[in-house]
């Protein structure tokens, strides 16, 4: 695993400016209505890709068989295929995300620290039904991002972009989510919601 997610940060490091650049580009090729098309994902080489499906499957995880947590950090991991995968404390922080599939993985005590998980043309990442327990998402931007019944227990989203209480309706969290001063957890999370805590 050392090895392969080496080769992956080599290989497909994710640089801010060419993304701003390319929405830039973006920007100035809407049509006449105002709208911008989705963007299109240009799909990974054939080494990555591989890579990527070995770690969507594999079983082994940090303290259960790895000596260390995957390092995927500052990367480009749009279109990633990562349903499923257990991805639990792995440094995912400054990396591209955009329209990968994060659905059902495994991120308890993962790194999202300043990640992207959407673009300019609305690509988002699917983190439906995922896990964050305790995960760091300081920073992150999470416009547009499906969090359809996520936990969010204990994870840390007291500064993050563009999250919005439609978004919290649809996940699950505890009185241990950080969440940023403009936002309320929701009634149906467990733990004390912000009113319980004032009347208490």
């Amino acid at each position: 695993m050392e090895v392969l997610t080496a080769y992956v940060r080599q290989h497909t490091p994710w640089r801010p400016e060419e993304a701003q650049q390319d929405a830039a580009v973006q920007k100035k090729s809407e049509d006449s209505t105002g709208k911008s098309e989705p963007s299109e994902v240009p799909g990974f080489a054939a080494d990555i890709q591989a890579i990527m499906t070995v770690i969507r499957r594999r079983t082994r995880s940090f303290d259960n068989g790895e000596p260390d947590f995957l390092h995927l950090h500052e990367t480009n991991l749009s279109g990633a295929d990562l349903f499923q995968a257990n991805l639990s404390g792995a440094h995912l922080y400054k990396a591209n995300h955009f329209k990968a599939n994060l659905e059902r993985a495994h991120l308890s005590l993962a790194t999202f620290f300043k990640s992207n998980l959407t673009d300019a043309g609305l690509s988002f990442a699917d983190l439906s039904l995922a896990t964050l327990q305790n995960a760091d998402l300081s920073g992150a931007d999470l416009s547009y991002t499906d969090l359809t019944e996520a936990n969010l227990s204990g994870a840390n989203l007291s500064i993050v972009w563009h999250l919005t209480q439609e978004q919290l309706e649809e996940t699950t969290g505890d009185e241990n989510t950080q969440l940023p001063p403009d936002l309320k957890p929701p009634a149906h999370w467990n733990g004390k919601t912000d009113e319980q805590i004032e009347g208490a």
